[in-house]
């Protein structure tokens, strides 16, 4: 908590995105001072969940050669 009192803040409530995961997990949950804007970490946030999909499709083709 100290590096974000110095450094940014939080867009929610932590209470709030720690109870409702779910809910949080795609979309930035604090601003930097010295990053991207929001509007650009949602873009790049959903690039890696997508990248993410497709190395978990392709390694379920990978180990199921491999049995």
């Amino acid at each position: 908590m100290k590096w974000m009192d110095k450094n940014g803040e939080f867009i929610y409530p932590p209470n709030l995105y720690m109870n409702e995961y779910k809910k949080y997990q795609n979309i930035p949950v604090f601003k930097a001072k010295h990053t991207m804007s929001i509007e650009e970490r949602e873009k790049e946030l959903k690039l890696a969940r997508e990248v993410e999909r497709l190395v978990d499709e392709r390694k379920k083709y990978f180990f199921d050669e491999i049995d």
